[in-house]
């Protein structure tokens, strides 16, 4: 996929006083796609790029214009909204430890399930956010985001990073919020540390002076509450669960 880091860097700072060239070099590269960037601190009122941000959104681009970042996040699901707090506030954790040069590399990955109007079901919704520098070497955020409804069913909220390798970007870290029903407790955060190891399950009763019986109870509970489909799943979703 054409990250938008590759474009913007080339092109969107140089475009940005025309807008109609603008929006038709966005919808070029990313069709599908909304892009909003937020330009000065706060994050309070998102200027939108492409014109699919009116599809999206239903509403006009005069109606956009008025809408601020918290009127929007009034629509993520409700039982994602506290997800998704955490998860951005995460995100502005690791933006604080990087410098303007290093933060154009990172990009920022988010899901999570949103809705424009009530009479309308949730969507799931995949976005990414990441920097770059304007002509005067302003960082300015950009977001881009696209209903990612058939694309996979899972309703956890995530947050994962990437960062640039040559060409690509390399997946560096992820990071998943738990609720209070998914908080896994000292002895299942042992036995995950023993299965990502390679320990079987008659390996880790030995090892835990515990009975494979106890064992298996603790791997149904792990699956349950990481909502992983495997072993290979759970490993990486529960290790971002962990670090919360």
């Amino acid at each position: 996929m054409l990250n938008l880091i590759s474009v913007a860097g080339q092109t969107m700072p140089a475009d940005l006083s025309h807008p109609g060239k603008e929006l038709s070099v966005l919808d070029q590269f990313f069709p599908g796609w909304v892009l909003a960037i937020f330009e000065g601190e706060g994050w309070e009122s998102p200027r939108f790029l492409s014109r699919r941000a009116s599809d999206f959104w239903g509403m006009t681009q005069e109606q956009l214009a008025l809408k601020t970042c918290h009127e929007m996040e009034a629509m993520i699901h409700p039982d994602d909204l506290e997800g998704y707090g955490r998860c951005r506030r995460r995100m502005i954790e690791l933006q604080k430890s990087l410098t303007p040069s290093q933060a154009v590399h990172y990009r920022f990955a988010f899901q999570f399930r949103l809705r424009a109007h009530r009479n309308e079901p949730y969507r799931h919704v995949y976005g990414e956010i990441l920097t770059y520098l304007d002509q005067q070497d302003r960082s300015v955020q950009a977001m881009m985001y696209r209903d990612a409804s058939a694309d996979r069913a899972s309703d956890r909220v995530q947050l994962c990073w990437y960062r640039t390798e040559g060409l690509d970007y390399r997946k560096i870290g992820s990071y998943i919020p738990a609720t209070e029903d998914q908080e896994l407790t000292l002895r299942e955060e042992e036995i995950l540390k023993l299965i990502k190891t390679g320990f079987n399950s008659k390996e880790i009763a030995d090892q835990l002076c515990i009975s494979l019986n106890t064992v298996k109870n603790h791997r149904k509970n792990l699956m349950r509450k990481t909502q992983s489909r495997n072993i290979a799943d759970l490993i990486h979703t529960a290790t971002a669960v962990i670090a919360d």
